[in-house]
């Protein structure tokens, strides 16, 4: 295959002409890992979203595991989905290990990840509830946050607020949009 051609189209010829879209062959695996872990914010996010939707092998699930410590927020909630379905103790304790460990746990939104280990052994319960019990206080120390900055919303300038995102020393639309303006490397505002 073309070496030239961008990885993501190389994933989908390959998955193409494997006759096979939802399994991925070793080529396709490896090529969306190189993507997810060194591509561009856009390309990452879309490695791990196909990543989180194919028929992962075990090898492959137990092959992205190092790399959830450093995982976006956004790359990580795209990849639990293969890690939902866990029959046996041991093997849902490494994947609670891996998750454990991940920068970007706090991110999850909590019913995503409880969600997520409904179907685990009770064997694993009592890691699984120790890690969403982490994601359910940091959720709610955010909301502590928020309520502190929620007086100041009244003496707030939208107007204000609005030239100062657009400002070329801040440059906040250079990164992050509000509604279909900006550029959409971070997320929308």
């Amino acid at each position: 295959m073309d070496p030239s051609l961008p990885i993501l189209l190389r994933v989908t010829l390959a998955q193409t002409l494997s006759g096979n879209a939802s399994t991925l062959t070793k080529e396709a695996f490896e090529l969306l890992v190189q993507e997810w872990t060194a591509g561009t914010y856009a390309t990452s996010l879309e490695a791990a979203q196909r990543l989180g939707t194919a028929s992962l092998s075990m090898a492959q699930k137990l092959e992205l595991l190092p790399h959830f410590r450093t995982a976006s927020p956004d790359s990580l909630r795209a990849l639990l989905s293969p890690y939902a379905r866990v029959d046996d103790a041991v093997q849902a304790g490494v994947y609670l290990d891996a998750i454990g460990s991940a920068r970007s746990l706090t991110l999850i939104p909590p019913h995503e990840f409880s969600d997520m280990i409904k179907a685990y052994p009770v064997e694993a319960l009592p890691q699984a509830n120790a890690i969403l019990q982490k994601i359910q206080q940091a959720e709610a120390d955010k909301l502590v946050k928020l309520d502190r900055y929620l007086s100041l919303l009244a003496a707030g300038n939208a107007e204000r607020g609005k030239k100062l995102f657009w400002d070329e020393k801040s440059r906040c639309g250079a990164c992050h949009q509000i509604g279909k303006q900006g550029i959409a490397v971070g997320p929308d505002l």
